[in-house]
């Protein structure tokens, strides 16, 4: 059977909960460190204000960042803490993902188009469990999305599924199929198709 396209999909937020994964490593962080889990959130949120953009966060500044503040001596530890339970990405991948993953697959080819400094972003891709699913040449991971270099080297047709709406805005004006996956709200853009849950995704198309 000859697949009817290609679907590239976002990380964070979009196959994988952030914000669970970040409560998860700030505990961890808080008992490395020995210090109040209040501690970390601020220091996340300072660490993170000296970033041009979110996807710009990086485990071995931030570590960096840690050390200093804290005195901490061991900065392989903290990193440790990203890089080596992959568990801790698995457990994360919102509960729909497989489903829907394996109903798209029997029609699509299916990829993924992420952002974020890359060994963190491949390290994470790699460790959720979903290799299977996604066509090794069809990956697609850099620094930034938004950008007329990256665009370029995007399969001509692909569908692109991200929460981000501003994403789905760029890659729209450059010819590209968007669909937006907002679970903040009941927003519906009047540009690109727009879905509130994953699940939604296989009966639009099959």
């Amino acid at each position: 059977m000859s697949k009817k396209g290609i679907f590239l999909f976002d990380i964070d937020k979009t196959l994988f909960d952030t914000p669970k994964f970040i409560e998860v490593t700030s505990e961890k962080l808080a008992k490395l460190l020995e210090v109040d889990l209040s501690d970390i959130s601020l220091l996340d949120k300072e660490y993170t204000s000296t970033l041009k953009h979110n996807i710009d966060f990086d485990p071995e500044t931030f570590a960096d960042f840690l050390c200093r503040r804290f005195g901490f001596k061991n900065k392989k530890l903290i990193e440790d803490i990203y890089y080596t339970e992959k568990s801790y990405y698995e457990r994360n991948v919102f509960s729909d993902v497989k489903e829907v993953l394996n109903k798209l697959i029997v029609g699509f080819n299916l990829g993924i188009f992420s952002e974020g400094t890359k060994r963190f972003q491949n390290h994470k891709f790699r460790s959720l469990g979903l290799n299977d699913y996604f066509g090794k040449d069809i990956i697609f991971i850099q620094d930034a999305k938004d950008t007329e270099e990256i665009v370029k080297e995007l399969p001509v047709g692909a569908v692109i599924v991200d929460d981000k709406e501003d994403i789905c805005e760029f890659v729209t004006k450059h010819g590209f199929h968007a669909i937006w996956l907002n679970k903040k709200d009941n927003k519906v853009s009047d540009k690109f198709q727009t879905i509130h849950h994953l699940t939604e995704l296989p009966s639009m198309l099959l």
